[in-house]
């Protein structure tokens, strides 16, 4: 009986373990939607290393997991938690102006909606946004709220992590 409460405790751990994993992205019962970002374009890059922190750009991606259409929001939707490895908040780059997306989309159209299954993806320039010049590792999630109510679940995406490094020294002349 005894090896029998053992080997059930041991896989409740194991399936625990294995599903912490992911537990940086939020399942509510009412999700309609997933997020996951990458580290850039391809879409399976989780971490990046750079020189240059004004060339960070992340790609989002959101599926619709549910069998209705639902709304595909704008980027303004979205909220980025960005943190430097003290877990501080890196300072907007000054000067920088948020001018959104030249998406034309027609209200009443299905360019609203994402239909079953769909996946919208877009790119996020942070770099522009945010002085991420100091080196070090930094880690970005961004999140959505499941409607247009404030107060409604959030859907957060996985955490990837980029390392600024130092610039190189300025070479010497001889």
């Amino acid at each position: 009986m005894r090896i029998i409460a053992m080997l059930l405790l041991i896989s409740a751990s194991v399936t625990a373990f294995s599903q912490s994993t992911d537990s940086e992205q939020t399942e509510h019962a009412n999700q309609q939607f997933k997020l996951v970002i990458s580290a850039d374009a391809s879409g399976h890059s989780f971490e990046q290393v750079v020189k240059n922190s004004s060339s960070i750009t992340i790609r989002i991606r959101k599926t619709n997991i549910t069998n209705h259409e639902i709304n595909k929001r704008n980027e303004p939707e979205i909220i980025y938690d960005i943190r430097d490895s003290d877990g501080n908040k890196p300072e907007p780059n000054k000067g920088y102006h948020y001018q959104g997306h030249n998406v034309a989309m027609l209200i009443g159209t299905k360019d609203m909606v994402l239909q079953p299954g769909e996946i919208r993806e877009d790119d996020a320039d942070i770099g522009s946004w945010v002085d991420m010049s100091k080196p070090g590792t930094y880690t970005i999630q961004v999140s959505e709220h499941v409607s247009d109510d404030p107060n409604s679940d959030v859907v957060k995406s996985n955490i990837i992590k980029i390392t600024v490094l130092a610039p190189d020294p300025p070479a010497e002349n001889n």
